[in-house]
């Protein structure tokens, strides 16, 4: 009997190891354009999710149920029901905008990031083109930051917050065009005035008395 108490605990290991609990993993990707387009894809492993919004396009693949969907910009993102636990918000400026995500307070009820298993680890992923201002996570590798949280379906906590700006390069080349144009005016107008004095000091009219003057002597 003794002797097969190993293979009953290793069997017992591997039922324990291999379990649906133990399996469940999730990763939220957010792919962010240039453009401001919001690229969705959440990919849960071990845990079959039903009830979530209708925005979601679902598709299984064997142990593994993917969601994805498209947002036109952050203000969108804010509109939708079914989210992260996140508030974005954004300062427009002439040239580029400035992007604040920080952490809600409340947590809506039957939305896919509620639903998520609280037994396993959320690896949240945000692809990033701009420059980061300020982050709560130090973890990037290149321009892809990310985050992990324990207990996903709870809040992020308070001391979350990310913050970039985007720079608009139709603006900026407006910019950059205005600013130009106005060094040149400024530049030609200086130019014009010190011909123009020249030009004073050449033909003034004491010049003229002066050498008529001259030849009467």
């Amino acid at each position: 009997m003794r002797k097969h108490i190993p293979t009953v605990l290793l069997t017992l290991f591997l039922c324990l190891f291999f379990s649906p609990a133990a399996l469940a993993t999730a990763n939220w990707q957010i792919d962010w354009q240039e453009n401001g387009d919001l690229q969705e894809k959440v990919v849960v492993s071990g845990q079959d999710l039903n009830n979530v919004d209708s925005s979601w396009h679902r598709n299984a693949s064997g142990n593994e149920i993917v969601f994805s969907r498209s947002a036109e910009n952050w203000e969108a993102y804010n509109k939708l029901a079914d989210k992260l636990p996140v508030q974005a918000t954004v300062k427009n400026l002439f040239f580029c905008n400035i992007i604040t995500l920080t952490a809600l307070s409340e947590i809506q009820n039957n939305t896919l990031y509620s639903s998520l298993d609280q037994n396993q680890t959320l690896r949240l992923e945000m692809n990033v083109p701009g420059i980061i201002l300020d982050s709560s996570t130090a973890q990037k590798e290149k321009n892809v930051v990310y985050w992990e949280f324990k207990n996903p379906g709870n809040g992020f906590g308070q001391d979350f917050i990310f913050q970039t700006i985007m720079v608009d390069g139709l603006g900026l080349g407006i910019t950059i065009l205005l600013v130009g144009a106005i060094i040149l005016g400024v530049f030609f107008a200086a130019r014009m005035r010190k011909v123009n004095r020249i030009i004073d000091e050449t033909y003034s009219l004491d010049n003229i008395v002066i050498e008529d003057e001259d030849e009467e002597q």
